[in-house]
């Protein structure tokens, strides 16, 4: 079974998905999390994040980046996520496609009727029976990410990149913008999403819903 964790920067959905992993593996349920503590299992789609986040790199176009986005999911996809659902059990995925059309769409203004065919493609048909949509206002997302830069900063846990990211440049407007783009996603497939207020809900009873929303599935 293939859960797959959504939601802007600041949502919530890395502490989330981890959480639940945690829970469910109290139960005596394997998790392959495909990126455990916020840690790509591959290395190499790990690099290839860190170049589309480097603001460095802020003459990126929309469609080399829409691109590149997928190219990174459909290694991650061949490395990582296929082999562990051949495996069987549960396989966890903090975003997954849905993301890149989410930002290349309703972020960066690419037409949904280009953007699509290739998602699809890229898909091959892997789309994951749960797809959990870490729901927050991107005002309380953006301190929330602001509070963690500063705590690591304080722990000595700063990476050197941590200046910010080029999707960061584009400001709470762009966090409004892919935050509708999620919500009209989730209206399209209904029953495929869960969405989850993140905002100021408690975020026990938050992981005890979705913990419970999986074990009902598998």
């Amino acid at each position: 079974m293939f859960v797959v964790f959504e939601g802007i920067d600041g949502s919530g959905k890395t502490t989330v998905s981890n959480l639940v992993a945690k829970a469910l593996r109290e139960r005596g349920i394997e998790i392959d999390h495909i990126r455990e503590g916020g840690e790509f299992a591959s290395q190499l789609v790990g690099r290839m994040r860190e170049f589309g986040k480097d603001t460095r790199n802020v003459a990126l176009r929309p469609w080399p980046e829409f691109l590149m986005d997928v190219a990174r999911d459909a290694q991650l996809l061949a490395e990582c996520i296929n082999p562990a659902l051949a495996k069987g059990g549960l396989v966890f995925a903090d975003r997954y496609l849905y993301s890149y059309e989410v930002l290349g769409h309703y972020g960066r203004g690419l037409e949904a009727e280009q953007v699509r065919p290739i998602i699809d493609s890229v898909a091959a048909g892997v789309w994951p029976e749960l797809v959990v949509l870490m729901d927050v206002d991107p005002h309380l997302a953006r301190a929330r990410r602001r509070v963690s830069k500063l705590e690591k900063k304080g722990q000595g846990k700063a990476k050197s990149s941590q200046g910010g990211s080029r999707k960061g440049l584009g400001g709470v407007g762009m966090m409004h913008r892919l935050r509708e783009g999620y919500l009209r996603l989730a209206e399209r497939e209904p029953k495929r999403w869960l969405v989850i207020n993140n905002g100021e809900t408690d975020l026990n009873l938050v992981v005890e819903r979705v913990t419970e929303a999986i074990v009902s599935l598998y």
